[in-house]
């Protein structure tokens, strides 16, 4: 049984890992360069940016579970969207 855990955590790990390429190569060049155009600067909070920390994070923890745990806290930490939701 522990093997099939073992084998979920990895499958887990390979998913989270592609949405985070698919994110970094595609979805994120289009939000700065709408951010951009519309004249709202954006910029990190951290010296490494919140996908990289995940990278880093799912590539050296033992649980997936755990990584995603402290990405997800890290993402309430920066709160990207409070540069689009300004007050006029």
């Amino acid at each position: 049984m522990m093997h099939c855990v073992n084998i979920s955590q990895v499958i887990l790990q390979k998913f989270l890992l592609a949405v985070l390429f698919i994110y970094k190569s595609i979805v994120s060049p289009f939000i700065h360069f709408l951010s951009s155009a519309s004249g709202t600067h954006m910029s990190c909070k951290y010296p490494i940016s919140c996908s990289e920390f995940a990278i880093d994070e799912l590539r050296k923890s033992k649980s997936t579970w755990r990584a995603s745990l402290k990405i997800f806290k890290r993402i309430i930490s920066c709160a990207p969207w409070q540069s689009f939701m300004r007050v006029s």
